[in-house]
C-alpha cells in the first residue's frame, strides 16, 4: 500500500544546500531521505546505472539563479525597486554581484528576496521528489503554501494612537507629494486643503501607524471621527506609505486596520477618500466589502 512521505525542513534545506554546491556533486536516498555525495560512489559492475533508490538531485545552474532572479523583479508591484533591478539584470558581467548590491541597499526588500527564494526553491525540491515518489508509486506532497507577504509584513508593526494635537499642514502636503504632476497645483491644492478640513473639524483623530524596520515610520492612515444622524462614522482622508516601502502590501494592512479600529469604537461606516493614483486599491477595496459613492473630476480651465 502506497505511504505518504514528508520531507522535514532539514532535509530540504539539504537538498538546496546541494543543488546550489558548484564544487561536488550529489545523489538521494529515497527511502533514507539522505543526500549522499556521488565522490566514491560507484556501483558494484563498474557500471554507471545507480541503484533504484538512488535518483540525482534536481540540477541548478547560474542560468536557473538567473531565471529565479528574473521571475522575483518581474513580480514586484513597486516600480522603483523594479526599476533598479532590472538595470542590475541587464548589465551582463557581474550581473549577480549587482543584483545583490541593490538588495543590501533596501533592507525589505532584501529579506522578501530571500523568503521568495527560499519559498521557490523549497517548491522545486519538493516537486522534484513528487515526481520521484509517483515514479515509485508512493503517494503525493502537497504545494507548499505561499508564505512570503506575511514574513515580510510582519516585520512592520502596527500602532494604533489619537492624535491630541492638530495635524501640521506640511505632513499632509509631504504625503500628497507626487500624486499629481507638478502642472496640477491647483488639484494639490484642493486635496491638501480638503484634507486639513476634515482633520481639524474631526471630534477625534486617529493614526493607524507601520513601524518600518530601521526604526522610522514605514507609513500611516489618519481617520476623522464625525457624530452623524446614522451612528459615529469615520473618515479617512489620508493614506501614505514611504515609497521605500511601497509594493510590499503596506496600504492594504494600514486599510485593514483601520477598518477594524473603527469596528471597535462602534463606529457605523468608514469613508476612505481616494487621491490621485490610489484608484490601484479600488479591486482590494470592492473585495473588502467597500462601494464606490462618489467621483471626482478636474479640468485646469488655464490649460485650455
Amino acid at each position: 500500500m502506497s505511504h505518504r512521505v514528508i520531507l522535514s525542513s532539514e532535509v530540504v534545506d539539504q537538498i538546496i544546500f546541494a543543488m546550489e554546491n558548484q564544487e561536488e556533486s550529489f545523489l538521494f536516498h529515497m527511502e533514507k531521505l539522505e543526500v549522499v555525495p556521488v565522490a566514491g560512489f560507484e556501483t558494484e559492475d563498474g557500471g554507471e546505472s545507480l541503484p533504484e533508490k538512488l535518483v540525482s538531485i534536481p540540477r541548478w545552474s547560474s542560468a536557473d539563479g538567473f531565471r529565479l532572479m528574473e521571475k522575483f523583479v518581474s513580480s514586484l508591484n513597486n516600480p522603483m525597486y523594479r526599476e533598479e533591478l532590472s538595470r542590475a539584470l541587464a548589465g551582463g558581467k557581474g550581473v549577480f554581484r549587482r543584483f545583490k548590491d541593490v538588495l543590501k541597499n533596501h533592507g525589505p526588500l532584501e529579506k522578501l528576496w530571500y523568503s521568495f527564494k527560499e519559498h521557490e526553491m523549497r517548491q522545486t525540491v519538493r516537486d522534484w521528489f513528487h515526481r520521484n515518489e509517483e515514479a515509485r508509486d508512493l503517494a503525493s506532497l502537497g504545494p507548499e503554501p505561499e508564505e512570503t507577504g506575511e514574513l515580510v509584513l510582519s516585520d512592520f508593526p502596527l500602532e494604533i494612537h489619537p492624535l491630541p494635537e492638530p495635524v501640521e499642514e506640511e505632513l499632509v502636503e509631504y504625503c500628497f507629494q507626487g500624486l499629481f504632476p507638478e502642472s496640477e497645483e491647483l488639484l494639490f491644492r484642493s486635496f491638501v486643503e480638503e484634507c486639513m478640513l476634515v482633520l481639524e473639524n474631526g471630534d477625534e483623530v486617529v493614526m493607524v501607524s507601520a513601524a518600518a524596520p530601521d526604526g522610522g515610520r514605514a507609513g500611516f492612515a489618519l481617520m476623522a471621527g464625525f457624530n452623524a444622524e446614522e451612528g459615529f462614522v469615520f473618515r479617512l482622508p489620508l493614506l501614505f506609505v514611504d515609497p521605500r516601502f511601497r509594493g510590499l502590501g503596506l496600504a492594504k494592512l494600514l486599510i485593514e486596520q483601520a477598518r477594524e479600529e473603527a469596528a471597535a469604537r462602534d463606529a457605523a461606516g468608514l469613508l476612505l477618500d481616494i487621491p490621485g493614483n490610489g484608484a490601484v486599491l479600488l479591486p482590494f477595496l470592492e473585495e473588502a466589502g467597500f462601494s464606490t459613492v462618489r467621483r471626482s473630476c478636474f479640468v485646469n480651465l488655464r490649460l485650455q
